[in-house]
């Protein structure tokens, strides 16, 4: 076989790889958006710390970082949403400027404050300054009730109107943030209870169109 032959075999074996690797990846791009829309959205992790969900908690009354009295009466016309930060935490300076926009668009459901977790109050004052989050209240952890307490951020916890915890978990990005409004609007808590609700009525219409 001449060099010319074996260059021209050499290329067009080239252009099969090329293009057999070209279906593969559309294949696979295909599979990965139909997987997606089976997925669902995936919210806050919920994790064990603070009050649990579905509970009430006490009316609270505390100095934030700036020295004013800040109080929290249920019932009452908002809800409360609270976000534990650190100056510390990486993750919670990344997340300060979703956070900060998140406040505003939920204010007519909730108002927010800020909790520091970890540091003494210089520091956390300063963290307050420097990230302008002292737009809302700005309290030390030691400050809340022992039940509100959570000794890990970035976190965040809605309370309703009434006083009433309906959703918590770790908040590490803006979807997580959204996620919460989800819960309280949508009534779901979590997303376990979501997919548990959706799997219910699932079942309900099977044995609907079993029964006919």
């Amino acid at each position: 076989m001449s060099w010319g032959t074996l260059g021209w075999a050499s290329y067009v074996v080239l252009w099969v790889v090329v293009l057999a690797q070209a279906v593969m990846i559309i294949a696979l791009a295909r599979l990965v958006g139909r997987l997606s829309k089976r997925m669902p959205p995936v919210g806050a992790r919920v994790i064990n710390p603070g009050p649990e969900i579905g509970t009430f908690v006490e009316n609270w009354e505390a100095e934030d970082l700036t020295g004013r009295a800040v109080g929290y009466v249920f019932p009452r016309e908002k809800g409360v949403l609270v976000i534990y930060v650190s100056p510390h935490c990486t993750v919670c300076s990344s997340l300060l400027p979703s956070a900060k926009r998140f406040f505003k668009e939920v204010a007519h459901l909730a108002d927010g404050a800020w909790v520091m977790v970890m540091g003494n109050p210089e520091t956390q004052l300063d963290y307050a300054r420097r990230n302008a989050l002292l737009s809302q209240p700005v309290f030390t952890e030691e400050s809340l009730p022992a039940s509100w307490r959570v000794e890990g951020a970035p976190f965040a916890m809605w309370i309703s109107a009434e006083g009433e915890v309906k959703t918590k978990g770790m908040v590490n990005h803006r979807e997580h943030l959204e996620s919460l409004k989800n819960a309280v609007v949508s009534g779901h808590p979590s997303i376990e209870s979501y997919l548990g609700a959706v799997a219910e009525k699932r079942e309900q219409k099977r044995d609907v169109s079993n029964r006919v």
